[in-house]
């Protein structure tokens, strides 16, 4: 039993081992690969149209919020009862002065 677990460990230290050095190895070939100035210039008009777009998104919907807004303010407003205009037509009232 005990070889047993000396087996085990030691695949796992092989198994470690194996995935710390492909990890360098992947490392040091990133390392030495340059990118050009086309590349990067590429890169960050992408980025810059990215930003862009989350932009134009943020002030979509901050524009539907603000309609959906109004609409609720018509709609209540519209609920208000509203002054009912009781003169016959061609009434007219006469202002009247007081006196003190």
């Amino acid at each position: 039993m005990t070889l047993d677990a000396l087996a085990a460990a030691t695949a796992d230290a092989h198994e470690v081992d194996d995935a710390i050095r492909i990890g360098g190895n992947m490392a040091i070939a990133e390392a030495h690969m340059e990118l050009g100035d086309d590349e990067l210039e590429a890169e960050l008009a992408a980025l810059a149209e990215e930003g862009g777009r989350e932009k134009e998104i943020e002030d979509l919907k901050r524009t539907e919020r603000e309609h959906a807004e109004w609409e609720r303010q018509q709609s209540s407003d519209s609920a208000e009862p509203q002054k009912v205009n009781r003169r016959a037509p061609g009434e007219t009232r006469t202002p009247v002065l007081e006196t003190a």
